[in-house]
């Protein structure tokens, strides 16, 4: 499991988003399925299926997004997070005025590598994190170890 969060006033936090599994293993949070448009490159996410979207790239991963839910009834609300997870290598989502990415880098898609999203406004999207690994399964993005403190309940990451 993992939670998301974000810096706010005065050293407090604000929950982004957090995703659960139950003893299991088993995923408990939705994931919707969201689905190449039929032509071009502005894709439309089911907005009221929750926040992380499997991309079915239909068999044909080779597809570029550049603009997400762009009719305004199909847009999310300002500071909302989703997800896109890649099952596929080869899907490019593209640094635009829609969709800006972290020091203007297109994210590239690698087998089970994920983008995370949060809505601005106009319809347009800020990067918040992405999941990359490369060919060699060499982990290309950035994490950080936080360690539990040795006492308390405070947390110094």
């Amino acid at each position: 499991s993992s939670i998301t969060l974000m810096a706010d006033t005065g050293g407090t936090w604000k929950e982004v988003s957090r995703n659960n599994y139950d003893a299991s293993g088993t995923h408990t949070g939705s994931v919707a399925i969201c689905f190449p448009p039929t032509s071009g490159y502005y894709w439309t996410c089911p907005k009221n299926e929750g926040n992380i979207f499997l991309m079915d790239m239909q068999g044909d991963p080779d597809k570029r997004i550049i603009r997400l839910n762009q009719p305004t009834a199909d847009r999310f609300d300002r500071g909302t997070v989703i997800t896109l997870m890649f099952t596929e290598a080869g899907t490019r989502v593209e640094h635009s005025g829609y969709i800006e990415l972290k020091s203007g880098a297109d994210f590239v898609s690698v087998p089970f590598s994920s983008i995370t999203l949060m809505a601005d406004t106009g319809g347009t999207w800020k990067e918040v994190s992405r999941n990359n690994y490369d060919a060699s399964g060499t982990h290309t993005g950035s994490v950080a170890i936080c360690f539990p403190p040795t006492s308390g309940y405070y947390w110094t990451c």
